[in-house]
């Protein structure tokens, strides 16, 4: 003889204790590199947006902060020593990649008379 289960066995729901807040561990902010302090970190930059917005301006103007390590978008603040600058850049050398073009074209073959 078998026994039908009851309904709150069969759908039974696992027990699932919430964490508080406090409860979560505490991570210690590690030390970044950055290649314009507060702007850019050191590494793989992706720059998208829609066409026409201005982002080969940006990375070019961000390029040329970087190469000649000017402070971008003229935030030299002449009353703070260069340590103590928001947008602090590092001298360092560039690799820009732009896949700006659409797709390649093919130029159709010309018809020769036989």
């Amino acid at each position: 003889m078998t026994t039908t289960p009851n309904l709150s066995e069969l759908f039974a729901r696992p027990d699932m204790p919430f964490t508080a807040f406090s409860d979560l561990p505490v991570f210690l902010p590690t030390h970044e590199s950055w290649i314009i302090q507060n702007l850019l970190p050191v590494g793989l930059t992706f720059l998208s947006g829609d066409p026409r917005s201005g982002k080969s301006s940006l990375a070019l103007q961000l390029m040329l902060d970087i190469a000649t390590a000017t402070p971008p978008f003229a935030t030299q603040d002449p009353a703070l020593d260069v340590a103590s600058q928001y947008l602090r850049p590092s001298y360092g050398t560039i690799f820009y990649l732009a896949l700006e073009t659409q797709s390649l074209t093919t130029i159709p073959p010309t018809n020769r008379a036989p």
